[in-house]
């Protein structure tokens, strides 16, 4: 579990070598959460096995 911030990214990176999954989350009532995706689908998929299932769920953030 980690931020989505820019400045986690390279320790994101080490989580998925050997993982089995991905969850990924982003906030529906925040568009630039959604459109932030891509990078980090980009990351799974090349740095996980074939198999690895990864998900993708939008939330509602209360603040």
């Amino acid at each position: 579990d980690t931020a989505g911030q820019e400045r986690f990214r390279a320790v994101t990176r080490s989580y998925y070598r050997g993982a089995a999954g991905a969850l990924m989350v982003y906030d529906i009532t925040r568009r630039a959460t959604y459109n932030h995706l891509s990078g980090w689908l980009t990351d799974a998929r090349s740095l996980t096995n074939p198999n690895t299932v990864i998900f993708l769920t939008g939330a509602k953030f209360k603040r």
